[in-house]
């Protein structure tokens, strides 16, 4: 009787932990499989201590924003769809059935920067979903990095509740150099990068996903090799919470993070309302972020502000347009 207890027991206990470790092995496998290519992607000269930080102050990763996510804090990667899905989280387009659009432009006071731009996504026309994105940052050279920036994404499910997607980026930025800093060394970043994402519907309200961000390293602090996960809970379809956190494994001399999250309240019809709080430690960096939409009969009107609270002033305004069908 006690032998039959203790090993029906532990056969039980066995059945659920390899239960778990089979729900969790394809995330697992993800991670594994990006980081052993980040660590093959990164140049010497990182790997032998070297940064690609310059004598002048180190720029911000510059990157396709939505409105959503900028008020967000950090992007809220989990549960991002639609076109927030092609910025942050390619994965999550198969998520969702829908046709969107989107239009925007934003500013940058601190820099002088405009940022002008469009994208689009169809998960509805076949199985593999997709969008595409393009953006132009203009401004004056000398104060920042100028150029353009366009982005494929794409997503297949497997399953109802996980998904793989992938995005690939051809980014062309460049600045002048800061006085005294030699004209090889001024920040600009060229070349063809990509994503990988993994997003994970653990039940209607909660969403997990696992990131990697310009996994081919451009070596420039305007595109950094990140990695990390994003998690959202959703309340009653009113309140959703999401918290983001990234490693920058290229640009400085040591890993450094980009954490925080938001909190988005959709109690008011047609008028979503979003706050986040953002911390970039390699700069020594705080944001405060905030938003909101004006949306009705599938049209909308979006606008966010970042602005920073702590360390280098910084402040960017983002507003767009889109239309969407579906879901």
């Amino acid at each position: 009787m006690v032998h039959t207890m203790l090993f029906g027991s532990a056969h039980s206990l066995g059945d659920a932990l390899w239960n778990v470790v089979t729900c969790c092995r394809l995330p697992a496998l993800f991670c594994v499989l990006v980081l052993s290519f980040v660590g093959t992607g990164i140049p010497e000269s990182l790997a032998g201590g070297s940064s690609v930080v310059y004598a002048q102050a180190v720029p911000m990763p510059d990157q396709y924003e939505t409105p959503r996510g900028l008020a967000l804090g950090t992007g809220a990667r989990a549960s991002a769809s639609g076109l927030s899905a092609l910025a942050y989280q390619p994965a999550a387009l198969a998520l969702q059935s829908m046709y969107a659009m989107e239009g925007f432009v934003g500013a940058r006071p601190s820099t002088g920067a405009w940022v002008l731009g469009a994208g689009v996504v169809d998960t509805v026309t076949s199985q593999l979903a997709a969008g595409f994105s393009f953006r132009s940052v203009l401004g004056d050279r000398g104060d920042t990095a100028v150029g353009t920036d366009a982005r494929f994404g794409f997503a297949l499910p497997l399953g109802e509740v996980l998904a793989l997607g992938g995005a690939l980026r051809y980014v062309s930025l460049d600045g002048d150099p800061a006085d005294g800093v030699p004209i090889e060394n001024r920040i600009r970043a060229k070349g063809l990068t990509a994503d990988a994402t993994l997003s994970l519907r653990l039940s209607n309200g909660v969403r997990l996903a696992f990131l990697g961000e310009n996994l081919i390293d451009l070596d420039s602090p305007l595109a950094p090799v990140r990695v990390g996960a994003s998690l959202a809970i959703a309340s009653g379809g009113t309140l959703s919470v999401t918290a983001d956190a990234l490693v920058d494994m290229s640009t400085f001399e040591q890993e450094e993070w980009w954490v925080g999250g938001g909190l988005e309240y959709l109690g008011i019809a047609s008028l979503p309302l979003r706050f986040g709080y953002a911390v970039d430690t390699g700069r020594d960096m705080h944001f405060m972020t905030g938003g909101f939409g004006l949306i009705k009969s599938g049209m909308g009107l979006e606008a966010a502000l970042r602005q920073s609270v702590h360390g280098e002033s910084a402040t960017e305004f983002l507003v767009s347009i889109r239309t969407r069908v579906g879901n």
